[in-house]
């Protein structure tokens, strides 16, 4: 699995919930399948960290209950 060599700047769900697309400084976007149970796993912390910590991220955005 590959993953961003930099910070991630971005994310971004599909309209069906399967896919999130990450943007990085590193200028790589990464679709991620998100049906894949150890992604998730390992993908919920820094999402949720991204949701609550990044101040682009508006407020009505950051509602996060731990699971996806």
């Amino acid at each position: 699995m590959s993953s961003h060599k930099d910070s991630v700047m971005s994310v971004s769900f599909s309209p069906d919930g399967k896919l999130l697309a990450s943007g990085s400084r590193d200028q790589t976007v990464i679709l991620w399948n998100l049906a894949l149970d150890d992604l998730l796993e390992k993908g919920c912390s820094w999402v949720c960290d991204y949701l609550q910590t990044n101040p682009h991220v508006q407020e009505s955005d950051r509602l996060y209950d731990g699971s996806l």
